[in-house]
């Protein structure tokens, strides 16, 4: 059977593939996609809803900010003939095609939306035909655009189901910084209530409205993950986050990465406690529903978390040397569902991390474990490199810090491993272990990284490499320092498929 032919389930199947969610952006793959569009009417038809579901995703994550202006010509397109004559009225230059009515409705097939994306783009847009280049002009014409764009999304995208307030962009992109009277309040434009009720993700960073955090939680009931991320707390979005959580009925991931001033690190500040109170009350009411949970910093009484009985992703983020005491009981809990740990605590109880591991009943399959100082290394690092070692079987990967005469074992006990990955400032000479991770290396790892700072000779690399030539099924990505020293061994060992390029 032609390809061109092939039905229009086996075509979805295979374009889902190259879809963003799984690419992501490696090697400008959205074009790969794209051009599946080009081949007959059916593969464009199929193609067109996947390519689009998330446009800005494809551009802003792989940094191809050339073509945001041509993106948001694009959703214009869409707009009515009424609203793109009023946009050349108002002095913004439409090309000809940009006018005509588009053969497919783009905005219907965007399932996320991030307004500071949308606002980047437009002001892209702008810079290239907006013929007024009046400072207090630019400002009105730019509102307009994105107050058009918004009513097009609230109106045509029925599969919207994430929103994100991301302001990452503003600290790289400093003329781009929304200002207050910026932000459109979603909620009062025309079919909001029906396009923003499906949404099941939210995310926010740096600073927004409070207004708008209170809309969307006025309308927004089903949301299932909420990220609030490098944001900065203060008296009015205190009420709305806490309200916004309240309100929802299915919340299984959330993420609270907050900035405290300096003032809210001391644990003394009654002001302090009594929020985190007000926040624990609230979601002590949804944990049992929690699939996964960031914190960062470690702000809340640990001890709520106990009852996460549904936890599959942990992730916890501290600089501060904080009382051991808050992770004691947290750490004891059985979290028999537990897939993934990130630990990145600056001052480290092994005892605790430990107990954590074992108490996950075998079934982890990440960790990632960073840390600075142990606060009890001498009495428990050991326990700590055991429990990884003999109570997670299941592990496919691990990044971070480990005791270099460990590597070894953790390679023959877990056997499933896929990526390993080692962080450490020690000037270390690896040759012997780089043979002995040889001898045992999991026949399914795909990436192997090692700090640069750890030396090995070309004898113990060529060791190694025959060695997994034997044993590896798949091209191995290791990250090799001093190409030139090993330029002979690494070129025969490419030659003979054992090696692959960077994608770690």
């Amino acid at each position: 059977m032609a390809s061109s032919v092939l039905p229009v389930e086996c075509l979805s199947i295979i374009f889902e593939h190259l879809s963003y969610e799984r690419m992501g952006v490696k090697n400008y793959s959205f074009t790969i996609l794209h051009s599946c569009i080009l081949v007959n009417k059916s593969w464009c038809v199929t193609a067109i809803p996947i390519l689009w579901r998330n446009a800005w995703n494809w551009l802003i994550d792989g940094l191809y900010l050339n073509r945001l202006s041509l993106l948001t010509a694009t959703f214009i397109t869409c707009l009515p003939k009424e609203i793109k004559n009023s946009l050349i009225r108002n002095h913004i230059k439409l090309k000809k095609w940009m006018k005509k009515v588009p053969s497919f409705e783009y905005s219907y097939f965007m399932n996320s939306l991030d307004y500071s994306w949308l606002y980047f783009s437009v002001n892209i847009f702008l810079k290239e035909h907006l013929k007024n280049k009046k400072e207090n002009d630019k400002n009105e014409y730019r509102l307009m655009v994105i107050k058009e764009l918004c009513k097009l999304f609230m109106k045509s995208s029925k599969n919207l189901i994430q929103l994100n307030y991301e302001n990452q962009y503003q600290k790289r992109y400093n003329y781009y910084k929304i200002r207050v009277e910026d932000y459109i309040n979603l909620i009062f434009l025309p079919e909001a209530n029906q396009t923003l009720k499906n949404l099941k993700k939210f995310q926010i960073s740096g600073w927004i409205p409070s207004e708008i955090i209170f809309g969307i939680s006025k309308i927004c009931k089903n949301i299932e993950e909420i990220k609030i991320n490098d944001f900065h707390m203060d008296d009015d979005n205190d009420d709305v986050l806490i309200i916004l959580i309240q309100e929802q009925k299915f919340l299984k991931k959330f993420s609270f990465e907050i900035k405290l001033k300096e003032e809210e690190e001391d644990d003394d500040n009654d002001d302090d406690k009594i929020l985190f109170l007000k926040f624990e009350k609230i979601l002590k009411l949804k944990l049992q529903k929690f699939q996964s949970l960031t914190l960062s910093p470690i702000c809340f009484c640990m001890d709520i978390f106990t009852e996460c009985y549904n936890l599959e992703e942990l992730n916890l983020i501290d600089e501060r040397q904080f009382n051991e005491e808050i992770l004691e009981k947290f750490s004891k809990t059985k979290f028999l569902k537990l897939l993934k740990l990130n630990i990145n605590i600056n001052f480290l109880s092994f005892k605790q991390i430990s107990s954590l591991i074992r108490n996950t009943e075998y079934n982890l399959e990440i960790i990632t474990m960073i840390w600075i100082e142990g606060v009890d290394e001498i009495e428990n690092f050991q326990k700590f490199i055991d429990s990884i070692i003999f109570y997670c079987p299941n592990l496919k990967e691990y990044h971070g810090n480990f005791d270099i005469n460990s590597i070894p074992l953790l390679c023959k006990n877990c056997i499933h491993l896929k990526k390993l990955g080692f962080y450490n400032f020690n000037i270390i000479d690896f040759s012997e272990i780089l043979k002995q991770v040889g001898d045992v290396i999991p026949i399914n790892l795909s990436n192997f990284y090692l700090p640069l700072c750890w030396n090995f000779n070309s004898e113990s690399l060529e060791y190694f490499l025959e060695k997994c030539l034997i044993r590896l099924r798949y091209p191995l990505y290791f990250n090799i320092y001093e190409r030139e020293k090993h330029s002979k061994i690494i070129k025969h060992f490419s030659e003979l498929n054992v090696l692959k390029k960077d994608d770690y």
